[in-house]
Formats: C-alpha cells, structure tokens, sequence
C-alpha cells in the first residue's frame, strides 16, 4: 500500500463537495407554503421544524440555552368547554395576527394557547414558525424542539415541523442543521418547498452519510408515481431553456450506468423482498441522480440520491461504474437484509490527457425491523482510489474500510486512519445497528 498523500486525501474530499454543487442550482427569491395538509386550517403562512427527537433545547443568546416548554401534554379532549372555547380563541388569534404580520403578536397568542393546554405540537409548531419571522431564531429553534417531541406518529406534521426547523436553522446560519432538517422531511413527505431549499445550501442533496438508519421515501404504487414525484419536485430548478429535458429511466441500466447495474431477479430475492431497482432521473440537463427502490408487498420504498452526478462540465466526465444489490443476513431473527452497493468515478482531463480520477464506493445496509416498513444506514464508504497527475508524475491514494457486523446487533468499521480522508476516518469504530 503506497504511503498516503495528504494533499490528494483531503484535496480529493474538497473536490467532491466542489463538484456537487455544480449540480446545485439556484431558486427564485419568492417563497413557497410547506405541503397544505401539514399546515393548520387558515394559515397565512408555511407552518414546518427540525430537532433530534427528544432534543428540548437550543442555543440560546451568548451561547446559552432556551428551553423549550416542558409543561406536561395535556389532552384536548381534557379541556373544559371554557377551556376549549378560550383555546380555540387564542389559537384564531395567533394566525389572525400571523397573516397581519404582527409575528410578535402571534407568538404571544400561541402562548396564550399553550398555557390552557401545554404540549400542542401543531401550536407549538406555528408558535416557532411564529417566532421565526419575529427574528427570535433561539426562542424559535426551542418551540420547534418541543413541537417535533410532541408530534408522535402525525408524519404530515412532523414533516411540516422538520421543515420549518430547516427555515430557522438556515436563518441562524446552521447549514448542517438545515440540510439534516430538509432531508428528514422529504423521507417523510417529500415536497418542492423543502427540497428547493435543501438543494439551495451547499451540499444540499438528499444523499445521507453515514451508518444512522433512517426510514425511505413510499410507499409508491408504481414506479411512474416516484417519476412524476421527482418531476414536480425538480420542475422550478429548471431554467425555461431546461424546461422538457427531465427524464426517468425505472432501470438504470437504460441509461448512463449500462451495463453498470446488477441486481438479482425476483426468484433469487428472499421474502419480504420482491424487487430491487436502480432508478435515474436528469432533472436538467447537468445532473443526474441515482435512485434504489426496493419493493415488498406494501409497494415501492425509495432511497433517494444514492448518487449525484454532474454532467455538461467540459473536461469533466462522471458516471457510476457499479450499482448492484444483494442479500445478506445482518441482524439476525428475521428477513435477510439487502446490501445495496454504489460505485462511481470522476474524471478530469484535458483533451487526450487525464489530469485526476476519483472511485468511491460506498453501500447501504436496509433491512425490515418491527414496522414492517423497509429503513436504510446512509452511505458506508468502503473504498476510493484516486489519482492525481503533478509535476510529471501521478500521485495515487488508496484505501479501504472494512465492515463487521457483531452479534447482529453491532456495526464495526476499520481502517487504517492515516490513509483514509476524514469523512471516512470519522467513522471508523463501532455502531448501533437495527431496523425499526
């Protein structure tokens, strides 16, 4: 193994987040309502946050904390009839005053609310949307907290929530925050407003690192269900010039990735699998993105962006050189999880002469835990092997990280730290494995 080369390693990690956002493109100033069923009846505005569920606290002024409210949950079926009536009045009055513009006004009401009867995630939610556009970006991050804590099993609106901590936590300048917010709500109900403004951030792409279990986009009928999703989701990031360039392919291997793809036929897959796709929709005419689908009897469930690809750059070429699936017993005590694995290379070169290349490989472990309902880690990276030609010579990296699974209940990763780039260096140790 050749001796690592830092400035490759870690120039080379530099460049993929360069060349992503060639594929990002800029959105129209005027803003967009979150999805109507997530909003309260009669709000002026779009009402959505994002928090680590059970996180009740946010940064406060001078690096302090505001909590949020931590009142105990109280019904409202439990409410007297004065109490409901004075409720409903005070809530009226808060988006009265929202859709006046006197934000300050609503935050009050809401609270107002909230004191006959604590722990309202839609009112807590609208009381942080509220708060946001009153400029009290702590007291705001706080009430989302609390409203995402409190939304239970209601994924329309905790898919409003996330969204609207994705609107404050951009406000605040916290755009990891923002990207992990937006990405959660589109796994939830995907959305043009929250996907315009995820890809509007740096790095913005629905593409997930890392070994976290998160649950998938579906169920979809169809496969022509997620097209005409992507379509709607991508239809105001095309310039007019772009306006009819969108496709879809329902199989990769029709498109850029040819003969790239390999996955194994339906009698091969183990119950409750019944397919596996790689889907590739070119949402303009610079970008393409790879989707894995993966069917059981409930439909099609989507894990988006396990690649994004930047075309129309001259001198730049890039495509993936592996999209494959197969099943492998992980956890243990039940249906065998798939193992979906992506491979893709950049290349750089000037005319005849190539100057860099770059292969990733990376995979996704999905599995089907108590839910019923299929759940993939986000990217695993296994491998890249990069060149670079300098002065005369072609400097190379390469590396390697290898996965164990312990006791079907433990994910091991190893490598050698010193060879591989930080993202994947960051990694290395042991995680918690299990499929909801």
């Amino acid at each position: 193994m050749p001796m690592r080369d830092n400035s490759l390693s870690e120039g080379s990690t530099a460049r993929r987040g360069r060349r992503l956002l060639l594929v990002i493109v800029a959105f129209a100033a005027c803003e967009q309502p979150p999805p109507r069923e997530a909003r309260p009846a009669a709000v002026a505005a779009p009402a959505p946050v994002a928090v680590v569920p059970g996180d009740a606290k946010a940064a406060g002024p001078g690096g302090g904390e505001v909590l949020a409210r931590t009142d105990a949950v109280r019904s409202l079926d439990a409410l007297s009839a004065d109490e409901r009536r004075r409720y409903q009045a005070a809530v009226a009055e808060g988006r009265r005053l929202h859709g006046t513009r006197d934000y300050e006004g609503a935050v009050e009401a809401y609270g107002r609310a909230l004191d006959i009867a604590p722990g309202q995630a839609r009112t807590l939610s609208e009381q942080g949307w509220a708060a946001l556009f009153a400029d009290r970006l702590d007291e705001a991050a706080a009430m989302l907290a609390g409203a995402e804590a409190a939304a239970g099993d209601d994924t329309r609106l905790l898919a409003s929530i996330l969204y609207n901590r994705g609107r404050v936590a951009e406000a605040q300048g916290k755009t990891d925050v923002a990207v992990d917010a937006y990405q959660r709500s589109l796994r939830l109900r995907p959305h043009p407003a929250a996907y315009r403004h995820l890809t509007g951030l740096p790095g913005g792409t629905r593409y997930v690192f890392g070994p976290a279990v998160r649950g998938l986009q579906g169920p979809y009928g169809s496969l022509a269900e997620l097209c005409a999703e992507e379509r709607r989701l991508s239809a105001d990031q095309r310039p007019a010039i772009d306006a009819d360039t969108f496709s879809c392919l329902h199989d990769a291997s029709q498109g850029l990735a040819g003969p790239a793809v390999d996955v194994p036929r339906r009698s091969r897959l183990p119950a409750p699998w019944t397919a596996i796709r790689f889907i590739e929709t070119q949402p303009s005419a610079f970008g393409v993105r790879i989707h894995a689908a993966l069917r059981t009897e409930q439909g099609w469930f989507v894990l988006p962006d396990t690649a994004v690809l930047s075309r129309g750059t001259p001198g730049m070429e890039e495509r993936p050189t592996a999209l494959s699936a197969h099943s492998e017993e992980l956890v243990g005590g039940g249906a065998a999880e798939m193992v979906l694995e992506v491979e893709t290379q950049w290349k750089h070169h000037d005319g005849g002469t190539e100057l860099e290349s770059e292969r990733h490989r990376v995979e996704f472990l999905c599995g089907i835990g108590p839910s019923g309902r299929p759940s993939c880690t986000g990217a695993i990276p296994r491998a890249t092997d990069a060149r670079r030609r300098a002065r005369g010579r072609v400097l190379h990296t390469r590396w390697a990280v290898d996965r164990e699974i312990e006791a079907g209940t433990t994910l091991i990763l190893g490598g050698d730290p010193e060879k591989l780039d930080e993202p994947a260096a960051a990694l290395l140790g042991r995680h918690g494995l299990s499929f909801p």
